[in-house]
């Protein structure tokens, strides 16, 4: 049986709500958003130029309303990846380093899943008050 890239790193696992995270573990969240993502790409790479549209935008329009965002380098550096092809792509988005967690805070992919699948992904977390 094949175990999400999550399982394998051992993240906790609470039998009620699935995997659990605290606030400096909303990494995980999006590892898990974006291994259902690499499920879809990998059916079917024209969702790649979904994220690129996605993502052209973003660096069109920035996040300031005039052209420029902080995020202006990692969106620069998403398109790099895009560019590079399904491999590139994936690899990006399963890498459990700080720089993948960074990636993935501002990728254009987590927006190709539905409201739906986003649900259901969210309910396997549950927040932690420390």
């Amino acid at each position: 049986m094949k175990r999400r890239l999550s399982e394998r790193l051992n993240l906790p696992i609470n039998p009620e709500y699935g995997l659990t995270y605290t606030a400096p573990d909303f990494e995980a969240r999006s590892l898990h958003i974006h291994e259902i993502v690499v499920e879809m790409i990998t059916r079917d790479p024209a969702e790649i130029d979904r994220a690129k549209g996605i993502l052209l935008r973003w660096i069109g329009d920035g996040q300031n309303g005039d052209g420029t965002s902080t995020s202006q380098p990692y969106l620069a550096a998403w398109l790099k990846v895009i560019e590079g092809g399904l491999e590139a792509c994936v690899t990006q988005m399963l890498d459990p380093s700080e720089w993948g967690d960074v990636m993935r805070s501002c990728s254009p992919f987590g927006c190709l899943i539905s409201p739906a699948q986003r649900r259901k992904a969210f309910a396997k977390f549950k927040v932690v008050q420390r």
